[in-house]
């Protein structure tokens, strides 16, 4: 608690638990159950001196308005006897016979500003006879004293005045009552006041004190059980909440996790207790200064205040991190820190509030799955069969390279996640699939399989399936043992025949077997010849198509001059007609000469593409301008839609070259006014482009055979169309060698469909 006054921090924003036990150890004075227990006694203490107040003030109070009473009664009383004395005397020296003043004489004998309806005035004569009185609604005049006064006798009294104490007059009123003698008229006037009057002036003087003093007393002792219903339920959350700060600094302790509280601004960092038990530091305090931190942080880890400074500066609010510290015996601590950045009213600095765990094991733990994954693709890239994994969807996990070789499949192809019939249909065909009995020892996950492929390998693949749902396959080439099988099969039966025919045939049998040898023989011989000659073949055609362009330069090039008259003006037309169609004819020859390269360059493998990223827009637009003319000529329509962006991964002048092919097919075989369509856009395998016309067509016969080399439609129909049959397998072959494919589908007298497929273009990111 001092370190952490000392160093600025207070307790009630430390974190939750850790700071509610610095807290309490701190301000004594609001946890006090002493002071708990002075605030009821106060309250009653409170409350029984305003009700002594109270009574006293009234008391004092009451006297003091009798008292009151009993002056103004004397005064009034003084007046009126005075006048009545003035008044007779005045009668006398006027030899007028005095009498009785009566109850007007007595009204106006009251003194101005005095309500004579206030108290009972009586005039007694000698004979104790009542002449005059006030108010007249009491109808005293012409009655004797005594009859109203009972058993008292003021009149008789040597006292004047007898208001100390009241009197009960006979009709049962209590009244306080004083006289005062007019001697020389043997008059007697007597006044007489209610005590419920007195009492009713002290009600009303007394009345809002004592509703005051009501109502506060009220309120106090309703604050006071508030006070102490609050006090009774804070010891109850104040119980909660130090046995949930002791579970969570517990559950920290077994979770090996630790609570973060950190004041950027002030280099301020609160640390929970456990922190200390997972660096194995002995605790000292919970409040540490970032050159603390920065001391057993690891270098490469520094520069975490660049990264909260940077955090803040954008506005950010969660910071996930993880860092190495120094444990005290000298290893590194893996910890994970998950906080938030938070700034409350109260604060003037913002904080990183958060929890830091303990992942060092978990390092570990990666670390060794991390060499173990190693291990594991090395070990089966390394094995001489073709390994697979495949999830419960039949969706690619991984495979090795002996699994491509088998299946000759591109690297698009091997993909993570791709559906394994994908991953087939891009290989090489499987001709046949038989399954394989695996006996009584075998279970319900085993499964295997005889692949023949379409370049005469067999596979023997044996699938398993695992745990979680996900199969393994281990595919082995036995190609070998297929054929040592069909020889040992044919080998079986030859030597059963020989068996029985051994005694009469043997001499037959070994010129047979000797007959065999030789066309073993003369087979390899022929097979040899073969290969040979379809070598000759396509040497030949390349190195004639190349003795042949020289001469085709020179002709295309003179029949250019002599057309356009370069040298001089030639009168005879005819001339300049068989200039034309020697310029066109060697411009024709010209193409099928290259046409004829393109083809054994493809076949002999000596074709390079030189891949970069091709716009098939740009492209497309660089085609339509070369066969534009053609399609004006025949009145066509050409209608181009592609969508914007698309980028492919291609050798730009293959790319042209089969674009070219397919739209002069298109057009050199549409009727006249016909309609010729390019639609291009980016599909699940790649760029898709579609050419369609609506010309001729093709019989599925001849859609068969019209990718094949030097192949054409030999109808009546097409028979009219120079070209030399290779346009459409020169564009086919270009466009496998750029990992596509191409598809026709064409009806007769309907028109024709080509679909390309080509491999879009994906810009590669360096490696970090």
């Amino acid at each position: 608690m001092e370190h952490s006054q000392k160093d600025g921090i207070h307790p009630k924003y430390t974190p939750l638990g850790l700071g509610i036990q610095l807290e309490k150890k701190a301000d004594l004075f609001t946890n006090s159950l002493f002071v708990k227990k002075l605030i009821p006694i106060l309250a009653i203490v409170f409350v029984a001196v305003i009700s002594w107040g109270v009574i006293t003030q009234g008391l004092n109070q009451y006297y003091s308005i009798k008292q009151t009473e009993k002056t103004r009664i004397e005064f009034v009383v003084k007046i009126i006897a005075t006048k009545i004395n003035e008044k007779l005397n005045t009668d006398i020296a006027n030899s007028i016979l005095p009498v009785a003043p009566s109850v007007a004489e007595l009204k106006a004998s009251f003194p101005k500003h005095v309500d004579y309806n206030a108290q009972t005035i009586l005039v007694v004569d000698a004979g104790g006879m009542i002449s005059a009185s006030t108010p007249e609604t009491v109808a005293y005049v012409g009655k004797s004293f005594k009859q109203i006064l009972g058993s008292a006798n003021i009149i008789d009294s040597e006292q004047s005045f007898a208001y100390s104490m009241p009197v009960i007059l006979n009709n049962g009123l209590e009244v306080f009552a004083q006289k005062i003698d007019i001697n020389e008229h043997n008059l007697t006037i007597i006044a007489m006041q209610k005590v419920d009057y007195i009492e009713q002036l002290w009600w009303a003087y007394i009345g809002t004190s004592l509703s005051l003093a009501i109502v506060a007393t009220f309120v106090l002792i309703l604050v006071t059980i508030g006070f102490i219903m609050q006090m009774a339920h804070s010891s109850r959350a104040e119980d909660i909440i130090e046995a949930t700060g002791n579970h969570l600094n517990r559950t920290l302790d077994r979770g090996r996790s630790g609570l973060w509280d950190w004041d950027i601004a002030r280099g301020h960092v609160f640390w929970s207790s456990s922190m200390f038990d997972i660096l194995g530091l002995k605790k000292y305090r919970h409040v540490l200064s970032y050159g603390e931190i920065k001391s057993i942080l690891h270098d490469m880890d520094k520069g975490i205040i660049d990264e909260l400074n940077h955090l803040i500066e954008i506005g950010g609010k969660v910071f996930d991190r993880e860092f190495r510290m120094l444990h005290a015996d000298g290893d590194w601590v893996w910890l994970h820190i998950r906080g938030e950045i938070v700034k409350e009213e109260y604060e003037s600095t913002i904080r990183l509030v958060g929890v830091a765990s303990d992942i060092t094991e978990q390092k570990a733990i990666e670390a060794r799955s991390s060499l173990a994954d190693m291990h594991l693709k090395q070990a089966i890239e390394n094995i001489s069969e073709g390994f697979v994994m495949w999830d419960s969807n039949r969706r690619l996990v991984m495979c090795n390279k002996k699994f491509q070789e088998f299946f000759k499949l591109p690297a698009s192809a091997v993909r993570k996640n791709t559906h394994q019939d994908q991953v087939y249909a891009a290989g090489q065909a499987i001709l046949e699939r038989n399954p394989i009995g695996l006996g009584d020892y075998s279970d319900d996950d085993q499964s295997a399989f005889e692949f023949l492929l379409e370049d005469g390998r067999w596979l023997n693949v044996s699938e398993r399936k695992t745990n979680n749902g996900s199969i393994v396959s281990v595919g082995t080439d036995i190609s070998h043992i297929k054929r040592h099988e069909s020889k040992l099969v044919e080998s079986e039966r030859e030597l059963i025949q020989t068996v029985q025919d051994l005694e009469t045939t043997k001499s037959l049998l070994e010129t047979q077997k000797q007959a065999l040898v030789e066309n073993q023989s003369q087979l390899e011989v022929f097979a040899e010849e073969a290969n040979t000659a379809n070598r000759a073949k396509t040497e030949f055609l390349a190195n004639m198509s190349h003795e042949l362009r020289t001469p085709l330069n020179a002709i295309i090039g003179f029949s250019e001059l002599i057309e356009n008259q370069t040298f001089g003006e030639i009168k005879e037309p005819r001339y300049l007609e068989y200039a034309g169609d020697i310029l066109k004819s060697g411009q024709h020859l010209l193409l099928v000469i290259n046409d004829i390269l393109d083809m054994s360059k493809i076949e002999s493998g000596n074709l390079q593409l030189e891949l970069q990223k091709v716009e098939l827009a740009e492209v497309t637009e660089s085609c339509l301008r070369l066969i534009s003319a053609r399609a004006d000529e025949q009145n066509i329509a050409m209608d181009v839609k592609i969508k914007d962006g698309l980028y492919i991964n291609a050798d730009k002048r293959a790319l042209k070259q089969i674009l070219l092919n397919l739209l002069s097919n298109a057009v050199k075989f549409s009727n006249q006014g016909g309609h010729v369509a390019l639609e291009a856009e980016l599909g699940k395998q790649g760029v898709e482009i579609k050419i369609t016309d609506q010309g001729i067509g093709m019989d599925p016969v001849a859609v068969d055979q019209i990718c094949q080399p030097f192949s054409q439609v030999g109808d009546h129909l097409t028979k009219n169309h120079d070209g030399t049959g290779l346009g459409l397998s020169i564009s086919k072959s270009l466009v496998e060698l750029h990992g596509g494919f191409l598809s026709i589908n064409s009806e007769l007298d309907k028109g024709t469909s080509i679909s390309l497929n080509l491999p879009k273009y994906e810009k590669v990111r360096a490696s970090a």
